[in-house]
C-alpha cells in the first residue's frame, strides 16, 4: 500500500526487546506449599502444561509484558526478591 500522507496503515515500528526463557531460577526459592499452586497460575496464564514447556526450554520466548506477570504472580505469593529468569535474548518485536 502506498503511504498517504506520510502515515501508512501497515507500518509497524521495528523495537528490539528482552526476551527470557527457563524457568528453574524463578521456582529454585519457592516453598514447596506453594509450588503447586504458583506452577498451576503460571501454566493457566501460559495455556497448557506444553506451553509452558516450550518457554522454559527457550522454543519461545516470553515477552517483557508476559515476565512482569509471572513476576506479578510471584509477588502475589509473597516472594518479591531478585525474580529472574534462566536466560536472556534480545529480540526484533514489530509491534
Amino acid at each position: 500500500m502506498a503511504y498517504k500522507n506520510g502515515d501508512c496503515p501497515h507500518f509497524k515500528e521495528i523495537k528490539v526487546v528482552r526476551a527470557a526463557y527457563g524457568f528453574k531460577l524463578l521456582f529454585k526459592e519457592v516453598k514447596q506449599k506453594d509450588l503447586d499452586a504458583l506452577r498451576g497460575k503460571v501454566v493457566k496464564y501460559l495455556g497448557s502444561y506444553r506451553t509452558f514447556y516450550r518457554y522454559n526450554s527457550g522454543e519461545r520466548k516470553l515477552t517483557p509484558e508476559q515476565q512482569e506477570y509471572i513476576s506479578g504472580l510471584f509477588r502475589q505469593f509473597g516472594y518479591s526478591g531478585e525474580l529472574q529468569f534462566e536466560h536472556y535474548q534480545d529480540i526484533i518485536s514489530f509491534t
